[in-house]
């Protein structure tokens, strides 16, 4: 696995989407790069992780999950009326979980397709 695809896949993307979302939700803005930009790097990383296995991609998941949890600690404030209804931390987790996902998804129509296979 090269260095590119570990630090593709360990930036606190999960973070930076509620980072962002808060941040827009305090200025009184419509969050418009949010959704495309989260899964642009859903696909640029799945796409680097196409002959990789299955179980470093989950490591590094964890990892990025937990970066982004303690990131969040530190520079989203808890708002419950914002993070309703599970909190800022599950938030995050679920973003982190639905990136990952996305990511397998993803790698798997890339390692699927019949061009490929050739």
């Amino acid at each position: 696995m090269k260095k590119t695809h570990i630090i593709l896949s360990i930036l606190p993307l999960p973070f930076l989407f509620h980072f962002y979302d808060y941040q827009c939700h305090l200025n009184g803005t419509y969050p418009i790069l949010l959704y495309p930009s989260l899964f642009l790097c859903m696909i640029v990383v799945g796409m680097q992780f196409k002959n990789t296995n299955v179980f470093p991609i989950f490591l590094l998941g964890i990892v990025m999950t937990i970066f982004s949890s303690v990131l969040g600690s530190f520079f989203i404030p808890d708002d419950g009326a914002w993070f309703k209804p599970f909190g800022r931390d599950v938030a995050i987790i679920i973003t982190a979980i639905t990136y990952l996902f996305g990511q397998f998804v993803v790698r798997w129509i890339r390692r699927g397709s019949p061009s490929e296979k050739k």
